[in-house]
């Protein structure tokens, strides 16, 4: 069987393609920047440019790409256009890979199921993006298309929702303001297999992916700190009444000034001159900035010594207060198509995350 892989050199794409060559499937990988041929180089494969894309020797068409930025001088909507040109143009089954983790608003105890309609804020363009092919495709190709919606996904090389969780530990205590919301997480291994068990019986809808549990936020980010054996997790209640926006725009003008390394060495002789209330009252204000401000700051007195900051994949998270709601989605459709589907528990994962944080934050050359 002969199956196009666009994203094949993504998280999920990559996993899915190694599955494919472990069930003797015939991957043909197609790629949209250089970068993303460095994993599949490994493989002897077909490799294919998705410009002027031809789809017509294969079997089935498995889609893990969704353009993020722009890529030289063509932009997100000229990316997205070619994507979905390519893949209505196919003719063949579509697999397609979407998500439900990013269509708000979640509410407490809520679980829809596929019939909900999605409505993510008009602000949030990714998420209207993604929800705009999926539309696309129900309407162009829905007779022929499997439109998978998982909710997070984490496994090796997940950059979201596993490096930032092991580097975060690895570098320190973390703290959260609330983290009592629950999810589902997804190994990417099972949602590999799902993929290719669809490629072998394929059949058209739309399914939400979850894992085969509802955890905790906290009871996630413990165990990734376990894994990482370094920082322990804490949860700091909800934070004061947040400051108009007019100051949080100020402060990330500061964020980004501050991290400006010509700024950084004009300012820095004067900033060595403040003393140290002054440059821990910048510290307050700016949330603690990737780096210090210019010069250390010790803390003032009987001031408790802060944890080191998150990585930017998590910061935004943390200040957007999403994990303290529910992520949850009803997989009864998903369990009735798929009885033999393998879902793996968090705690299962453990041996192997395990190893994958030795190789992957051990070698200062890959952090």
């Amino acid at each position: 069987m002969r199956v196009a892989v666009l994203g094949a050199g993504g998280f999920i794409g990559y996993t899915f393609v190694r599955e494919a060559l472990r069930r003797g499937m015939t991957p043909v990988a197609c790629w949209g920047s250089p970068g993303s041929l460095v994993l599949l180089a490994r493989h002897r494969m077909e490799l294919r440019p998705v410009e002027n894309l031809d789809l017509s020797d294969v079997d089935v068409v498995v889609n893990c790409a969704h353009p993020f930025t722009v890529r030289g001088n063509r932009s997100l909507e000229a990316q997205m256009r070619t994507l979905l040109d390519n893949l209505l143009a196919s003719g063949r089954p579509l697999i397609h890979l979407s998500t439900i983790s990013v269509y708000e608003p979640f509410a407490a105890g809520l679980r829809p199921d596929e019939d909900l309609a999605c409505s993510p804020p008009a602000s949030d363009q990714y998420a209207q993006s993604k929800l705009l092919l999926d539309r696309e495709l129900q309407q162009g190709a829905g007779e022929r298309t499997l439109i998978l919606r998982p909710t997070i996904v984490y496994g090796p090389f997940g950059r979201y929702w596993t490096d930032a969780f092991l580097a975060a530990f690895r570098a320190g205590d973390v703290s959260v303001p609330d983290a009592g919301g629950r999810v589902q997480p997804v190994l990417v291994d099972d949602l590999a297999c799902l993929m290719a068990d669809a490629c072998e019986n394929f059949r058209p809808g739309l399914y939400n992916v979850g894992g085969p549990e509802e955890l905790e936020w906290r009871a996630f980010f413990r165990f990734f700190g376990e894994v990482a054996g370094g920082g322990r997790f804490q949860e700091t209640g909800p934070r004061p009444t947040a400051r108009p926006q007019r100051f949080s725009e100020l402060r990330e003008m500061l964020r980004i000034l501050l991290d400006a390394p010509p700024l950084r060495r004009l300012a820095r002789p004067l900033v060595q001159r403040l003393p140290d209330f002054i440059r821990a009252c910048f510290r307050r204000a700016l949330g603690r900035p990737d780096r210090p401000l210019l010069v250390p700051i010790a803390p003032l007195p009987g001031e408790k010594p802060q944890p080191p900051p998150l990585p930017p994949d998590l910061r935004g998270l943390v200040e957007s207060g999403y994990f303290s709601q529910d992520r949850l989605v009803d997989l009864s459709r998903l369990r009735a198509d798929f009885p033999g589907l393998r879902l793996t528990p968090l705690e299962d994962t453990r041996a192997r995350l395990g190893d994958y944080f030795s190789f992957r934050f051990t070698d200062a050359l890959l952090t």
